[in-house]
């Protein structure tokens, strides 16, 4: 699967490996000093993900992400990391020339962009609003195109997408007709 829900408070931390981080376990991790424990339970055990020493990290508020805006999902296309923001932010990650690049596409007013996933077929993203029949395709050259279906009446849109080789896969949230 592409894409992941998050659910952690603004201050997450992005982090992204150089190519060829990770090709086995990492080694345990050094102890950490130990925080002061609660009386009676012991603390909580602390553990590295990080698994490359060329691995960089950011916060989103350094790449311009306002601290309000939450992370929702995550999508990785090769060497592209793409992260959507509730309400209508996206932001396409890259690592060149040794340092972090970030690009960032803003929703219509009153869209709210509730999922995505990266095309295998030609590495663009597919984007979904819940309030919106219509998908957003953004093309690797951060060129976007609207698509509309046709036979849907009513108001709605989508609440997930799923990218496949065959077709493309949506969840509506509400519609009067679908063909």
């Amino acid at each position: 699967m592409t894409h992941a829900r998050l659910s952690f408070v603004p201050f997450l931390v992005l982090i992204l490996a150089l190519p060829g981080g990770c090709a086995s376990a990492p080694p345990a991790p050094a102890p950490a000093p130990a925080a002061p424990a609660v009386k009676g339970e012991p603390p909580p055990p602390r553990v590295s993900l990080i698994c490359s020493e060329g691995t960089k990290a950011a916060r989103f508020e350094e790449l311009g992400v306002p601290r309000e805006d939450l992370p929702t999902a995550v999508a990785l296309s090769g060497e592209t990391t793409y992260v959507l923001f509730e309400p209508g932010r996206l932001m396409r990650i890259t690592f060149k020339e040794g340092k972090i690049q970030s690009q960032m596409a803003l929703s219509k007013p009153g869209e709210i962009w509730s999922a995505m996933d990266v095309d295998p077929a030609d590495g663009s993203l597919w984007l979904v609003s819940e309030r919106d029949l219509a998908l957003r395709n953004i093309a690797p050259d951060w060129q976007t195109r609207t698509v509309k279906l046709q036979k849907v009446e009513g108001s709605g849109g989508f609440s997930s997408v799923l990218a496949a080789p065959d077709a493309l896969y949506v969840t509506p949230t509400r519609s009067r007709r679908a063909c």
